[in-house]
């Protein structure tokens, strides 16, 4: 791949990465309850692209671009999950305490959140949450299935679509998620932050729940409709 056909790629990938949306959204709540956490939701989501890319490279994902019945019902899936996500990070940030002690295990998390660890906000959790976010966004299924196709070279084979262009987003984006989300671990480890911290975890629960509740009611009007 040369870098003029690379330099494209990046600046997609760049435009995907900062577009304000749940991903973001995602990798900043983990990442206000600990470095691991964080990372594992953008890890999630990164690996998340590498099925869309291999969904467009096999022409599966233009099946979506071409039922709008099947885009909005993945639309309605996706909007009801943020909306969980949304409710449970309000619920999160309510339970959580304004104390604050560094805790002595090196991740970044503060005695005042183990309640919220204990209620089970774990690495694994995070990365799912990363993963099934991505995967039922359609609007990123329809960025490679507009993009890749032009992007690619002539007679491009399947492997080097998910491989090489899917590869190149997919790190563009895991850069930006993990500087999302160590950013949101050094302020949630400052002692004089914590209720900024608070502050940050409810702006996220609203905002998921927002674009959850905004998303799967406009697919489900446009599927009664229809």
């Amino acid at each position: 791949m040369t870098s003029s056909e690379l330099l494209p790629i990046i600046g997609f990938a760049a435009v995907l990465a900062v577009t304000p949306g749940p991903d973001t959204l995602l990798s900043l709540r983990y990442g206000l309850l600990g470095r691991r956490a964080g990372v594992a939701a953008a890890t999630g989501t990164s690996l998340a692209l590498f099925a869309w890319a291999a969904l467009a490279g096999t022409g599966v994902a233009a099946t979506l671009r071409a039922s709008p019945t099947l885009y909005e019902s993945l639309k309605v899936v996706g909007g009801a999950y943020l909306a969980y996500l949304g409710v449970r990070t309000l619920h999160d940030a309510r339970a959580s305490t304004p104390a604050v002690t560094p805790r002595p295990d090196g991740d970044g998390d503060l005695s005042a959140r183990d309640t919220l660890t204990r209620r089970g906000t774990r690495t694994g959790r995070a990365f799912m949450t990363g993963v099934l976010t991505c995967l039922t966004n359609p609007k990123t299924g329809l960025f490679f299935v507009a993009l890749l196709p032009q992007l690619a070279p002539p007679h491009a084979s399947v492997g080097f679509i998910v491989l090489g262009l899917g590869g190149v987003v997919a790190l563009v984006v895991y850069a930006y998620l993990l500087l999302v989300a160590v950013s949101a671990d050094a302020v949630q480890r400052h002692p004089s932050a914590p209720r900024l911290t608070k502050a940050l975890e409810t702006i996220s629960g609203v905002a998921l729940l927002g674009i959850g509740l905004v998303t799967g009611a406009s697919a489900a009007v446009q599927l009664l409709t229809t």
